[in-house]
């Protein structure tokens, strides 16, 4: 592993990256840490952190108690009040889901309606449209008839 030198005497600092590999934790847990003030870092002109080997031990310690809290069950209740929430957020959710499902059902019925209701339609127009063919041409050829009939009384 390839240490920083600060260029001040031999002191090898850590960057915030390396300090968080070999501590076993995580870059923005270190950097609360450190904005907290529970870990000592100096802070570089390009906004970067270096920190000492000795705060290792101080990172692996606030790790064994509790993510540094102090408080080791704080750990435990948050997860509760987090499962909890969650538990709550999923209720709110499957309620959501139940009423767009219940929308979908709605919507598929009225269209099913709807096209039942449209193709009924459909075939009385027909049925209107074939009757009216069929009659128009007997009754002109009736007509005819009628006509042909009055001609033929006519001479008769």
């Amino acid at each position: 592993m390839k240490r920083l030198e600060t260029g001040r005497g031999n002191a090898v600092k850590l960057s915030l990256s390396q300090a968080a590999r070999e501590s076993g934790t995580s870059k923005p847990t270190l950097s609360r840490w450190i904005a907290k003030g529970k870990v000592s870092a100096e802070r570089q002109q390009d906004g970067s952190y270096l920190i000492d080997p000795s705060e290792l031990d101080r990172i692996k310690d606030m790790m064994k108690n509790g993510n540094g809290s102090g408080n080791p069950n704080m750990k435990q209740s948050e997860t509760q009040q987090e499962t909890s929430a969650l538990r709550r957020e999923v209720e709110l959710l499957r309620e959501r889901l139940d009423d767009k499902d219940g929308v979908i059902n709605d919507l598929r019925r009225r269209l099913d309606d709807e096209t039942e209701e449209r193709r009924a339609a459909q075939t009385k127009l027909t049925a209107l449209l074939t009757d009216q063919r069929a009659t128009a041409p007997q009754k002109a050829t009736e007509g005819r008839l009628a006509r042909a009939w009055s001609i033929l009384r006519g001479k008769a």
